[in-house]
């Protein structure tokens, strides 16, 4: 991930591991598949909004601020979202808001 924006304050990016075993895991994650916005909160207990909570689910490992022109690279299997902690800062407009270029590659190991 690229940040492009000056403001710091429109967030960085934040990861989580998991406080569940993987069964129940992948039972959220095929409900985050199915359900609306709302009713995926309302199964996690929690307002529908930008994750950056700590709860029975998740727990934060790590949290890089933005910076301009800063690129951050992680393996995309781990749990990760924007930390949005104002949301009312962002803007559609490219030019005052929060804008990334998010590139996901792929490889593969060879065996040794």
């Amino acid at each position: 991930m690229l940040y492009l924006f000056d403001d710091a304050r429109l967030g960085g990016t934040s990861f989580y591991r998991s406080l569940l075993p993987p069964e129940e895991i992948d039972y959220l994650l095929r409900q985050a598949n199915v359900l609306d916005s709302a009713s995926f909160s309302r199964l996690l207990g929690v307002r529908p909004e930008y994750f950056n909570i700590v709860n029975r689910y998740f727990e934060r490992t790590a949290s890089i601020p933005a910076a301009w022109n800063r690129a951050i690279f992680y393996d995309a299997t781990v749990f990760h979202s924007g930390q949005i902690d104002a949301p009312q800062l962002l803007n559609p407009d490219p030019a005052r808001g929060r804008l990334t270029i998010n590139a996901f590659l792929r490889y593969r190991k060879q065996a040794a």
